[in-house]
């Protein structure tokens, strides 16, 4: 029986980019198509695609800062960064939602297609690494 090599996080982090501009293409791709449908509602779509983005990039920056830490800095850190994203999401998306510049429904559904595009795309990068 093979015993596989760990990947090391330097690889991992690599990816990152080609998983946001992967996420980005499908999600301007779902735009474009829901913009034949109806244009209003295809903003909204893209606007949740973009915090989507937004939120991914500043967990990979999260997770990239916090591997020079030592184990018990790095719970604080990564807490901290993580109620800091979620706080800053929360907000914007109360924003957006309270004010009505976006509809709630293409607003997820926006974000949500960034979320599947990144489990898409990490379950290909396993897939291929051999997990």
């Amino acid at each position: 029986m093979a015993i596989r090599a760990a990947v090391s996080k330097t690889e991992v982090l690599q990816h990152i980019p080609k998983i946001v501009f992967t996420s980005a293409f499908v999600l301007l791709t779902a735009a474009t198509g829901i913009n034949l449908v109806s244009p209003l509602t295809s903003f909204d779509v893209l606007i949740g695609g973009i915090v989507g983005i937004i939120n991914f990039y500043c967990l990979a920056s999260t997770v990239k800062r916090s591997i020079a830490f030592d184990l018990h800095r790095i719970k604080r850190f990564v807490a901290f960064r993580y109620w800091l994203r979620f706080s800053a999401t929360a907000v914007v998306v109360y924003y957006l939602v309270s004010k009505q510049v976006v509809h709630p429904a293409a607003f997820i559904a926006g974000f949500s297609i960034v979320i599947f595009t990144l489990f898409l795309a990490l379950l290909i990068f396993a897939k291929k690494e051999g997990f």
